[in-house]
């Protein structure tokens, strides 16, 4: 594929911030008026600098080449610059290896004032890439340069037929980041796509826990923890599977509706029944009297089994006292507990919560006027407080469990219910998360990572890149989200390469670095 280029002149001003992070090299401050190029290939990006060229002086180039599967500096190979003009031989120059991370730096002297054509070659075990950086002019003095260069008598420097070029003239505009500081942190750019995007109904969600998924764990009697019986009490934050032990009950012997005075009521009218059974059968009793005994029984029978429900049983140790283990109903995670080893407890008193965070329902309140726009859901992003990147959710993910009827007066929104997946436990309960539901809807547009948004007081903007270290920020109007992306309806034309990591370092180099300032190597 032929090297994408944006060409740009740049009149740079004097003065500096000094870059560091590579071995020292030769410091050579840039000239008032240095000619810039920035080009893209598959795999590596070109900004190269350099003076306008006079016949017989020595001109340095500064050439920064990053790769572009990780945005960091080239660290090894070789350059070469061939400079063809149309009567006479190629002319090529040598750097044969970096002069730091990055950075090359070959020293190029051209004898006779006429216009070139400039290739620049990268080789490095076996891999070569080849920049087509076009015509440039070399004059016969500085006077020509002047002229040329100021008084618009000939095309700038570097510019081809079809291909983007651009006097900087304003650079106040600009927001300066150099490539060594690119080079240090999570940076990359990219250029637009346009791309099919689903319409999409933004809404505020809360995470609740599906109906099978939450369980409050209360003790069924009076009674206390002991202290010797509770050495492993479930602790919040522990996996645990049905019927895992949760916490020891020693019931008071003293009062009643405790397990032991349970299980013996139970016992008692068991037998009783069992012998009512055998006389009823002998005829020794009426059918009226027996039924009255069967009645008593189930009754027992049915508050001792739902006592037994709670997952306990019972042991008695060297001290007589009767235990009831309180046991998980649920796979889950222990959310909560309540009580103490050594505590009194109540009947009913919670003892524990204990949670399924593996699935997990999410309320949305839809405004009422985006609601009949739902139609069929086809995904979501949610907006996580403290994550840096949504969490996203296909189709397959996002289950509709029901939409709500009812219009809350207040908010005027109504409710939808769906049931998402919650992988890696990043969603938790009782959590509120901004939730972006798409549609089956579809339109073209061009779109960006949503990575590269920068959001304030309402507003949004992204950093284009201008030039390999002149950013300018530029508002922008925003439409659909959608799987990461969003689309973009004014303010960024095709070609305008943005950066899609690292938009906030950028802004803070505006500040910190100032705005528009040459540098020195």
């Amino acid at each position: 594929m032929k090297p994408i280029l944006f060409i740009l002149l740049l009149g740079l001003i004097p003065g500096a911030c000094t870059r560091d992070g590579n071995p020292p090299v030769d410091a050579e401050e840039h000239h008032d008026h240095a000619v810039t190029i920035t080009m893209w290939s598959e795999k590596l990006e070109l900004f190269m600098e350099h003076p306008p060229m006079i016949a017989n002086q020595s001109a340095e180039f500064i050439i920064h080449l990053t790769k572009l599967d990780d945005f960091k500096p080239v660290t090894h190979g070789r350059v070469e610059l061939a400079f063809a003009p149309y009567d006479g031989e190629t002319i090529t120059v040598q750097s044969p290896a970096p002069a730091g991370d990055g950075i090359f730096m070959p020293t190029v002297t051209l004898a006779q004032a006429k216009e070139y054509d400039v290739l620049l070659s990268f080789y490095d075990d076996g891999f070569t890439e080849t920049f087509d950086l076009g015509h440039m002019d070399v004059f016969a003095d500085e006077a020509e340069a002047e002229t040329n260069l100021h008084g618009h008598q000939s095309k700038p420097a570097h510019a081809h037929e079809g291909e983007a070029s651009a006097m900087l003239d304003h650079r106040d505009d600009l927001v300066t980041f150099l490539k060594e500081q690119q080079w240090k942190t999570d940076f990359q750019t990219a250029f637009p796509q346009r791309m099919d995007v689903k319409s999409s109904v933004e809404a505020v969600a809360k995470v609740v826990p599906h109906q099978y998924g939450y369980a409050d764990v209360v003790s069924p009697m009076e009674g206390y923890l002991k202290v010797g019986h509770n050495q492993n009490m479930a602790l919040p934050g522990r996996v645990v599977k049905a019927g895992d032990i949760l916490a020891t009950v020693c019931p008071h012997a003293s009062r009643s509706n405790t397990w032991t005075e349970r299980q013996l009521s139970y016992q008692r009218a068991k037998k009783n029944f069992e012998r009512a059974a055998e006389l009823f059968e002998r005829e020794a009793i009426s059918e009226k009297e027996y039924e009255g005994i069967q009645q008593t029984f189930l009754i027992e029978k049915a508050a001792y089994e739902a006592l037994k429900s709670y997952g306990a049983v019972s042991t008695d140790d060297q001290s007589g006292c009767s235990h009831f283990y309180l046991k998980s109903p649920i796979d889950g995670i222990v959310a909560g507990v309540y009580v103490l080893p050594g505590q009194a407890i109540t009947t009913g008193e919670k003892i524990a919560t204990i949670i399924d965070p593996s699935i997990v329902w999410l309320q949305a309140n839809v405004f009422e006027k985006d609601y009949y726009k739902l139609g069929r859901s086809e995904g979501a992003s949610l907006v996580v407080p403290g994550l840096e990147s949504p969490v996203h959710l296909d189709r397959k993910d996002f289950l509709l469990l029901n939409k709500g009827d009812l219009v809350n007066v207040k908010s005027q929104t109504i409710p939808v219910l769906y049931e998402i997946p919650n992988r890696d436990r990043l969603l938790k309960i009782g959590q509120v998360v901004q939730t972006v539901i798409y549609t089956a809807e579809e339109k073209q547009a061009l779109c960006i990572p949503e990575s590269a948004l920068l959001k304030e007081d309402g507003h949004a903007s992204v950093f284009v890149q201008r030039e390999g270290e002149a950013f300018e920020r530029r508002d922008v109007t925003v439409g659909a989200h959608f799987n990461g992306w969003v689309a973009i309806e004014s303010g960024l034309e095709e070609g305008e390469r943005v950066v899609t990591q690292g938009a906030y370092q950028v802004k803070l180099a505006s500040v910190t670095t100032g705005i528009g300032h040459a540098h020195v190597h």
